[in-house]
């Protein structure tokens, strides 16, 4: 996710890492043990200390991502649900714990104990969960299976917009979502996207069959930019690719400002953040040095 900066540790356990002022999130990880969270706040130009942070005893999960006929499905993400102090605060995505290899098999080194519930996920088949319950912590369980079932695909074309380049694509957001509606962080996502190519066509793999969800075109400018349209609420057939989809190109409103001083002296901030952290419907932000 934009602004995740990423540190190891040395034979002592100290880490550091650099972050801008503000509201920081921390995840540790170690193999064993559960993964740990905290947030702190952090003033400019000051250094904050941590002090020791204890780790509790994990669990280890091991098995197979596999498709209806037992086939396994390489690639696969199997992502952990945002907490409560990740989701709710700081707008934190899903966080992958493993990905499967050949033949399927996957293995996941740090899990907390207790109830545990991941998100399985493929860009051709449906999404799936892996759920249960380690209650013994340093406890290895192992022979689990994921069944991931084939997904439906949907075909369309993109209408309004001089294409010529890979800037634009479709995105398909499988989670409950209206196309104003504003879903928490903490909410599970799953996500689908698309290239759009020059003549305007996409598709989208690995749909739910017989489902409703919204579309969304997403832009890429050159600089760095992300512009996204109004969502467009779509439904997959049972089977087969069923009608095209149109989707028209617009675009929204922008805002500008002039950050200053209490002198009223311009000045450029180290950060702009809008939208509350919601990555579907986040408002574009572009900071111009010139100002």
């Amino acid at each position: 996710m934009p602004g995740e900066l990423e540190s190891g540790c040395a034979e002592d356990g100290r880490f550091s890492i650099d972050v801008s002022a503000g509201a920081v999130l921390v995840m540790i990880e170690a193999d064993g043990f559960a993964p740990h969270e905290l947030t702190t706040a952090v003033e400019r130009d000051k250094e904050v200390d941590l002090g020791d942070v204890r780790l509790s005893v994990g669990v280890t999960l091991s098995g197979r991502v596999v498709d209806r006929d037992g086939n396994g499905i390489a690639g696969a993400t199997l992502c952990r649900s945002p907490s409560s102090i990740g989701g709710m605060l700081a707008g934190q995505r899903q966080h992958v714990a493993a990905t499967s290899g050949e033949g399927g098999a996957f293995l996941i080194r740090c899990q907390a104990s207790g109830r545990y519930e991941l998100h399985v996920s493929h860009s051709e088949f449906s999404p799936g969960r892996l759920q249960g319950e380690a209650s013994q912590p340093g406890a290895t369980i192992s022979g689990l299976e994921v069944v991931l079932e084939d997904g439906a695909s949907l075909r369309g074309t993109v209408m309004g917009k001089v294409l010529g380049d890979d800037s634009l694509s479709v995105m398909a957001d499988l989670g409950d979502m209206g196309p104003h509606a504003l879903a928490f962080p903490g909410t599970v996502r799953s996500l689908r996207e698309s290239k759009v190519d020059s003549d305007g066509s996409f598709e989208l793999r690995g749909l739910m069959p017989s489902t409703e969800f919204f579309l969304c075109l997403v832009e890429r400018t050159s600089t760095g930019a992300i512009r996204r349209s109004q969502s467009v609420l779509v439904a997959t057939p049972a089977k087969g690719l069923g009608p095209a989809v149109v989707l028209n190109y617009t675009t929204g409103a922008a805002v500008s400002f002039t950050p200053t001083d209490t002198a009223g002296a311009p000045l450029i901030p180290d950060s702009v953040k809008a939208g509350f952290g919601f990555a579907f419907h986040r408002p574009n932000v572009r900071m111009d040095s010139s100002t």
